[in-house]
């Protein structure tokens, strides 16, 4: 055992350090905040324009509109020439959907709706009907008459079974023109958005 001076005093512990409040100073050093007026907004410029929060117009996508538009206009014609085949009827009121469904392709792809892409959509539409209604008429003949009709002859052969069609049931082409302006009205406000 050491001895031990007789006049020193056991020492005592350090005081703790004082509690840091809101009041209390910041710290010094390198990990120091910077001072407030780093983090203040940088000053605008007179004539500048202040940023607005509102959403800005999607920019318009006028090729993919294009491409998923007729995509869309040929699945429609497809759903259509089909249940014509299945249940040996024409089902006009596929046709307004068709229009539908052109017309929301044109939106999912360009993002919204112009006027020009309105234009286009009536037109996909009405050449998505021509079409189908060529198919239709062929598979009906296939069906009920046992005729012997080549998938495809000419443009011209094509052009005289739609128009003898639409001559023979003129509700179809009024159905036609309710689905081409579906399709126009779908589109053609530049504030249209697509549904999904």
């Amino acid at each position: 055992m050491f001895p031990t001076d007789p006049t020193s005093t056991p020492s005592s512990p350090p005081p703790p350090p004082a509690p840091l409040t809101w009041d209390a100073a910041p710290p010094q050093g390198t990990l120091a905040t910077p001072p407030a007026q780093a983090w203040a907004a940088p000053p605008i410029r007179p004539g500048a324009s202040i940023p607005s929060n509102r959403p800005t117009q999607p920019r318009i996508r006028t090729v993919e509109g294009l491409l998923v538009g007729l995509a869309a206009a040929v699945v429609a014609g497809a759903v259509w020439w089909a249940a014509a085949a299945v249940t040996q009827r024409q089902f006009v009121y596929l046709a307004i959907l068709a229009g539908f469904a052109v017309g929301q392709g044109v939106l999912i792809g360009a993002r919204r709706g112009s006027p020009v892409l309105a234009v286009y959509a009536v037109i996909v539409t009405l050449a998505s009907l021509a079409c189908a209604e060529y198919f239709i008429q062929r598979t009906l003949a296939i069906q009920n008459a046992g005729a012997d009709v080549a998938l495809w002859q000419n443009l011209d052969f094509a052009r005289e079974v739609v128009r003898s069609s639409v001559s023979n049931s003129p509700i179809n082409g009024v159905f036609w023109l309710v689905s081409a302006a579906a399709a126009g009205a779908v589109t053609a406000r530049r504030s249209a958005r697509p549904l999904i």
